[in-house]
């Protein structure tokens, strides 16, 4: 089932000022409450869409968000924007750039950017980038998931020898 307009589940309209959704709220949390209505589960459930709608539409900022994208603008893990606004160089993937690799990261960042919306300055070794691994997986396991064990033999280094 579909989830349902944040207005429609208040009972608003969408020029309702504060008040009105707060007062509407108000109402619905009363009603709904999972302590007045113990073991009813559609009042919980009532419950909940009634206080996700009425924190979307009390914050102005998040409120215009969701008028203007839908629930896709309130969703925290929604992006803004052009996602190639910060630039996209495709010769970032050429092979002139000798022995030059590129992790899935840094292509997911290219794409999407980063989660902080700046590329990435440090370009240099991160911690664990040196340890690899080429691992075979069916595309069902790709895409859902899978347990897999793994041997991977590497030097450890002391740090205050350098051995």
């Amino acid at each position: 089932q579909g989830k349902r307009d944040f207005y429609e589940v208040l009972g608003v309209n969408r020029n309702a000022d504060k008040a009105t959704i707060k007062k509407a709220y108000f109402k619905l949390a009363k009603q709904h409450h999972p302590d007045t209505n113990q073991g009813d589960n559609q009042a919980s459930e009532k419950f909940k869409e009634a206080s996700e709608a009425y924190e979307v539409l009390s914050d102005e900022k998040q409120r215009e968000r969701y008028n203007q994208f839908g629930r896709a603008g309130v969703d925290p893990n929604f992006q803004e924007g052009n996602p190639f606004d910060e630039g996209f160089n495709f010769n970032d993937f050429s092979s002139s750039g000798g022995n030059q690799e590129m992790d899935a990261e840094e292509i997911f960042d290219m794409f999407f950017g980063s989660g902080n919306r700046k590329r990435r300055k440090n370009r240099g070794p991160r911690r664990g980038a040196d340890l690899q691994m080429h691992v075979r997986l069916k595309f069902k396991e790709a895409v859902f998931g899978a347990e897999k064990e793994l041997n991977l033999r590497y030097q450890h280094t002391d740090r205050k020898t350098g051995n």
